[in-house]
């Protein structure tokens, strides 16, 4: 198969009309034709957006108002204050420490996504975990301007990432 036959092939996988292809006689006006489609088409970039838990909501037994405050995710950067978190089934099972409680919402209800998977890069253990029914976690923070928040979503086998800065947390000390 010759490059030009693979972008067409790949052109018509991702929905474009191969009728459109007609006038094309170089690989460069193919893959120009191929990235119109990709933009073009919604499904084909599936995001999930982040928001913080809110704060009357109940994790882990402790209300997320005990872990943060003000928390935000405006464009790529999450930002708020982390309180320190001693005491609990969170800082039992994790340590005492700052953590972030999020919330995860589908932006398409009509994506089937093959999986999601969240968390901190690096990680203190844990890494990147699938999401379960509740779309939501928490998340402990051990180095605000060295993690990232990852967002991984896959999709007919293909991964879209989105990370998140977190250095516009205040971390609360003990």
């Amino acid at each position: 198969m010759t490059i030009k036959e693979a972008l067409t092939a790949l052109f018509m996988a991702k929905g474009g009309d191969v009728a459109e292809l007609a006038d094309n006689k170089k690989i460069s006006d193919v893959v120009d034709d191929l990235a119109k489609v990709i933009v073009s088409k919604e499904e084909l970039n599936p995001a999930v957006i982040v928001r913080p838990e809110a704060g009357t909501t109940t994790v882990f037994n402790t209300l997320v108002s005990a872990l943060q405050d003000g928390v935000e995710v405006v464009n790529n950067a999450i930002i708020g204050n982390l309180k320190y978190l001693a005491t609990g089934e969170i800082a039992e099972y994790w340590g005492a420490g700052n953590f972030i409680a999020l919330k995860f919402i589908p932006t398409d209800p009509n994506v089937t996504y093959d999986m999601v998977k969240v968390g901190l890069n690096p990680s203190e253990g844990s890494g990147l975990v699938t999401l379960d029914s509740d779309w939501n976690g928490v998340f402990k923070i051990t180095d605000k301007d060295a993690q990232k928040f990852n967002v991984v979503v896959t999709v007919d086998g293909v991964e879209h990432v989105t990370e998140y800065n977190l250095s516009g947390l205040v971390c609360a000390t003990a």
